[in-house]
């Protein structure tokens, strides 16, 4: 599996998956996750799970593969509800409760 290069370099594995998109808050933003094995990839190197690991989870998401597609969906929706409760807790705010 080809892997991309992952910026772990704020000290806070939270705040570095929530770095996972770039201007968030723009109409555009830029998605670095766009794939499940993107997700995998990040995993790995977050230390998150093992190469092994890892090819288990690209060998069950060949098969399931709406199963994959929902769970980097609902990494994405995790991703961006944190982003917001950080942003938000930067300005002296509570956070919105949108999705």
């Amino acid at each position: 599996m080809e892997q991309k290069e992952w910026d772990f370099d704020s000290g806070n594995l939270v705040l570095d998956f929530a770095n996972t998109a770039e201007f968030h808050a723009s109409d555009q933003p830029d998605e670095m996750l766009e794939t499940y094995n993107d997700l995998v990839s990040w995993s790995i190197q977050a230390g998150l799970v093992t190469k092994n690991e890892s090819r288990d989870l690209l060998v069950k998401s060949g098969n399931e593969p709406q199963a994959a597609a929902k769970t980097l969906s609902d990494a994405l929706v995790m991703r961006e509800t944190i982003y917001r409760m950080l942003s938000a807790a930067a300005h002296g705010k509570k956070p919105d409760n949108t999705e």
